[in-house]
């Protein structure tokens, strides 16, 4: 399974990134993609690392889709791994590089803030939900005390 990622830039809580762990534990998704801005792009990529780390299951390759602008990117020296198996693409504005984080998984994970939720919520975080539903790809989206809504 390849999984895309979608999140705040807000830090993420420990019970979100402790999902995620256990999320990548339980289903060994063969790519975890994501789109390398700060915050929660930048604590799941790091999780995804620590769990390669752990080498107890086969190798999670990292799939960095960097947004063109770099205000808000997570800094090149913090996404490259020294284990290797991190491939980064190409910049591109940030809806284009959300929509290619769902084109190229089957299955989507997003980090959401206390109160949000699918309908009400314009964000990049809830545009890509959306746009995921709208391929028919399954979502899982974690709030911060680590309750799941799935779509």
């Amino acid at each position: 399974m390849k999984l895309g990622f979608t999140g705040t830039r807000e830090e993420p809580t420990q019970e979100q990134i402790d999902w995620l762990t256990e999320f990548f534990r339980q289903e060994m998704p063969e790519e975890f993609h994501h789109g390398a801005c700060v915050g929660s792009d930048a604590k799941a990529h790091r999780a995804a690392l620590k769990y390669n780390m752990g080498g107890r299951h086969e190798w999670m390759s990292v799939v960095v889709h960097p947004p063109i602008d770099t205000k808000l990117m997570m800094p090149m020296g913090s996404i490259l791994s020294v284990t290797g198996g991190v491939t980064i693409l190409e910049p591109k504005p940030y809806l284009a590089r959300n929509r290619n984080i769902v084109d190229a998984t089957d299955r989507l994970v997003a980090f959401a803030l206390e109160g949000d939720n699918f309908g009400t919520i314009k964000s990049g975080t809830w545009h890509t939900v959306r746009y995921a539903k709208a391929q028919n790809k399954p979502v899982d989206v974690v709030y911060p005390d680590g309750k799941v809504v799935r779509y």
